[in-house]
C-alpha cells in the first residue's frame, strides 16, 4: 500500500488561510461557521481541511444539523429505519444549507463546487478564494 503523501508546509498553511477566508464570509452571510474540531458549535458550516497530496485534497465544507437531528438520524439509521422522514429531512436541510453557502461563497469570488469525492457526498470544495493565498 502506497504511503499517505501531505501537502507541503506553504500549501498547508494557504489552505488554512482559504478556510479562515471561507469561515469569515459565511459568518457574514447570517450562517453559524467552524472547522470540523471545534466542539463549540456543534451545527452549522463545517469545514475540514484535507491535507494530502492528492486531487482530493484541499478545504471542504460540510453541514451539521442541529444535533437533535443529527443523532436522531444515527439512532434511526442503526436501527435500519432509513425510511423514517428524519432521515429525509435532514438530508433535505442539508443540501439546502450547503446550496445556500455555495452561493454565499461563490458571490464572494470563491472557486468553489459542489464535491464529486465519493468519500464525501453532498459537501462543498473549495478549490481557490477571492485573492491569491
Amino acid at each position: 500500500m502506497p504511503e499517505f503523501r501531505h501537502v507541503e508546509a506553504d500549501v498547508l498553511k494557504s489552505l488554512h488561510r482559504l478556510a479562515e477566508l471561507a469561515i469569515e464570509e459565511i459568518v457574514l452571510a447570517g450562517f453559524s461557521a467552524s472547522m470540523i474540531d471545534d466542539e463549540q458549535e456543534p451545527a452549522g458550516a463545517k469545514l475540514e481541511i484535507d491535507t494530502g497530496d492528492y486531487d482530493t485534497g484541499g478545504v471542504y465544507v460540510d453541514w451539521k444539523p442541529h444535533p437533535q437531528i443529527s443523532e436522531a438520524v444515527i439512532q434511526l439509521a442503526q436501527a435500519g429505519d432509513f425510511e423514517n422522514p428524519i432521515i429525509n429531512k435532514s438530508a433535505t436541510i442539508k443540501a439546502a444549507a450547503l446550496e445556500a453557502i455555495l452561493t454565499v461563497l461563490k458571490a464572494a469570488n470563491f472557486n468553489a463546487e459542489m464535491s464529486e469525492e465519493e468519500m464525501r457526498p453532498l459537501s462543498i470544495k473549495i478549490l481557490s478564494g477571492p485573492t491569491t493565498l
